[in-house]
């Protein structure tokens, strides 16, 4: 699910799109924006699901991979499923108190291995300076595009994003107003 459609994004341009291949070259920019906000932020810009395989490293915590969490389906400690009294949600993912449930390190001493299926991300579609961001982003974008600065090949959904793009892909001002859902991460 993409944050703008390529409707939203053909009344920005004032209906713009028409030409032959529009659509398609739309899509990517739309793909190509909001992977490289995703990238910028470091946290995914619509709500989907995830399964992840993480280490315990914190007696009290595990942090998921993607956040904010909106909510968890499972969380399995080397076998052993963890009923929804054994844990707290959290934004960053979830606490147990000590006095309900203890991760140990199995035989072998190391730290257990937790699966979580769990699903978050910013509500995108529904905040509206990610959506702005990706407005005026992916019309930027387009506009270069059809202008012959930049070429469909230059484009990438996978995440391998070059130089060019990320310097052209969010402005400062649209770093700033996206800041705030930064994931910072202690080092």
């Amino acid at each position: 699910m993409n944050v703008i459609a390529i409707a939203d994004l053909s009344q920005f341009l004032n209906d713009l799109l028409g030409e032959t291949g529009d659509e398609e070259q739309a899509r990517l920019v739309i793909e190509t924006v909001q992977g490289g906000m995703e990238a910028y932020l470091g946290r995914p810009v619509t709500i989907r699901q995830f399964t992840d395989q993480l280490r315990v490293t914190d007696a009290d915590r595990l942090t998921f991979k993607n956040t904010p969490v909106v909510s968890v389906a499972s969380i399995d400690i080397d076998g052993m499923a963890l009923t929804a009294e054994q844990y707290i949600l959290r934004k960053y993912g979830v606490d147990w108190p000590v006095a309900v449930f203890r991760p140990v390190g199995n035989l072998t001493g190391n730290p257990p291995i937790v699966t979580v299926s769990y699903t978050a991300g910013i509500d995108g579609p529904n905040e509206a300076g990610i959506r702005l961001v990706m407005l005026t982003a992916s019309a930027r974008l387009f506009r270069r595009l059809k202008d012959g600065i930049l070429s469909v090949s230059s484009l990438s959904t996978d995440g391998g994003y070059s130089a060019t793009i990320m310097t052209d892909l969010l402005s400062i001002d649209e770093r700033g107003t996206i800041a705030r859902y930064r994931r910072w991460r202690a080092g």
